[in-house]
């Protein structure tokens, strides 16, 4: 049986090729805690950055303007459920589901981009 030096040596020398890893394969705790937080707030800001857009959907100019608003919106929304399905499985193990990594952006445990904080007062 390999020691935790020995698999954590080995994990880096994995990453330091380039290898894949997959979201089952043995990583460092910190290690997955590390991308589970990167990626749950990618999500959570794909999610976030939907919300201000699908406000402008009403005041486009032109009906293809909304309708190609509309797309980037559902754009977004599926980003965020692609994203966050990865984060979910790299949680897993942690004993985190999807409903928890979204949950935590309203206990404010995690974060989202600053930007869509800011108000757009125009269209432009």
């Amino acid at each position: 049986m390999r020691t935790l030096d020995e698999r954590h040596a080995e994990f880096l020398d994995r990453v330091t090729r380039g290898e894949k890893v997959e979201a089952t394969d043995w990583m460092p705790d910190e290690y997955r805690m590390a991308l589970v937080k990167f990626l749950q707030m990618h999500a959570l800001s794909e999610l976030m950055g939907a919300l201000p857009e699908k406000e402008w959907v009403p005041r486009a100019p032109t009906l293809a303007r909304k309708l190609s608003l509309m797309a980037k919106v559902q754009d977004e929304v599926g980003h965020a459920q692609l994203i966050l399905r990865v984060a979910e499985d790299l949680a897993a193990p942690l004993g985190k589901g999807r409903e928890e990594l979204v949950e935590e952006l309203f206990t404010g445990e995690c974060k989202f981009h600053n930007v869509f904080h800011m108000p757009a007062p125009t269209w432009a």
